[in-house]
């Protein structure tokens, strides 16, 4: 099915503004800006962002058990948010969520520091787990069979 030149550009804006929403949003909202950075200048469709005081894989994973499943970098720790179509429609609730997840966490850490446990509390979180274990193999090669492996399931009837 074709959108047209003029369904593809009233798209690109589409996405284009809700990207620039959730840069905003991370900026300037009370509630978000003390506690998540934007990482680098975002200029079209992806919001990278990290935590200089909670946890970002636990926000990571808080995220995802709201049904936000966004993707975790590494080196420097952080996430970030692709921004497509589905997601336009539904800025306002990641956003909305996003402000929940992070005030949960926050009050993890008073809870944490209460306990004596300290800052940042020693889980990582799940979603780092597994993120950026290729990077640590000695033989890269396991890599390829890897992905191999995962195609060949993926593609058998």
């Amino acid at each position: 099915m074709s959108i047209g030149e003029n369904g593809y550009i009233d798209s690109y804006h589409s996405i284009v503004g809700a990207a620039k929403k959730i840069e905003t949003a991370i900026r300037e909202d009370p509630a978000l800006k003390d506690d998540l950075k934007v990482m680098g200048k975002p200029l079209v469709s992806v919001v990278a962002f990290d935590s200089p005081t909670l946890n970002i894989y636990d926000i990571a994973d808080s995220m995802s058990a709201k049904g936000w499943h966004l993707n975790a970098l590494q080196n420097p720790p952080g996430l970030h948010v692709a921004v497509t179509l589905p997601i336009v429609k539904v800025v306002d609730k990641l956003l909305e969520d996003l402000v929940a997840v992070v005030e949960d966490e926050k009050e993890r850490e008073r809870v944490r520091i209460v306990e004596g446990k300290g800052k940042k509390g020693q889980a990582r979180g799940d979603s780092a787990a597994l993120y950026g274990v290729a990077g640590s193999l000695p033989d890269k090669s396991v890599v390829v069979q890897l992905a191999v492996g995962f195609l060949d399931t993926l593609y058998k009837a």
